[in-house]
């Protein structure tokens, strides 16, 4: 409703101004004239909200995107596991899956440490980051000698490191993004 507003009081404005400078009219514009001129004006600012409705739309589809996957992995945290102890594999994929990725954040955020210069300040940070994921990965290898009985708790255990990996990487991250600006 204000884009409408705004759209009505430009509108007036550029009328306004269009009949104190048109020298090819000194009587004034014609009603035609301000009707195409107003016509134009408001085409081109409707052209533009559309675009600009358009990237807000899809700015919106990728922040949803972002927030269902971070809700969907934080039920999945939240009530344990999907997996039997007959999916043993399956978890044990998904684990190195996640395992992965984390690897790969921490990587490229040392990586970035060392271009600008910082990594002997975060040097003992990122080795403990490396110390508990190989201690995860070595967990993780350990899935298919685990016994039926014992499988909850290990789960409990295995996801209990696991938020506390991504939890000192993003500890990490964040001083070292604050540090950084």
């Amino acid at each position: 409703m204000r884009a409408i507003g705004f759209l009505v009081v430009l509108t007036i404005v550029g009328f306004g101004i269009y009949m104190i400078v048109s020298p090819s009219n000194p009587r004034g514009p014609t009603g035609e004239d301000v009707l195409r001129t107003t016509q134009e004006f408001t085409k081109g600012k409707v052209e533009q909200l559309k675009e600009d409705t358009k990237e807000k739309a899809h700015d919106l589809q990728e922040v949803t995107k972002e927030s269902y996957q971070t809700v969907k992995k934080d039920i999945k945290k939240a009530f344990g596991s999907e997996f039997s102890y007959d999916q043993r594999e399956a978890y044990q994929k998904d684990l190195e899956n996640q395992l992965d990725d984390l690897r790969q954040k921490c990587h490229e955020l040392e990586n970035k440490l060392i271009q600008e210069g910082k990594k002997q300040e975060y040097h003992s940070t990122i080795e403990s980051l490396k110390n508990t994921e190989q201690e995860l990965s070595k967990k993780i290898s350990e899935i298919p000698s685990i016994l039926k009985e014992n499988w909850k708790e290990f789960q409990s255990e295995v996801s209990e490191k696991m938020s506390s990996l991504e939890n000192h990487y993003n500890e990490l991250y964040d001083k070292a993004a604050r540090t950084g600006r």
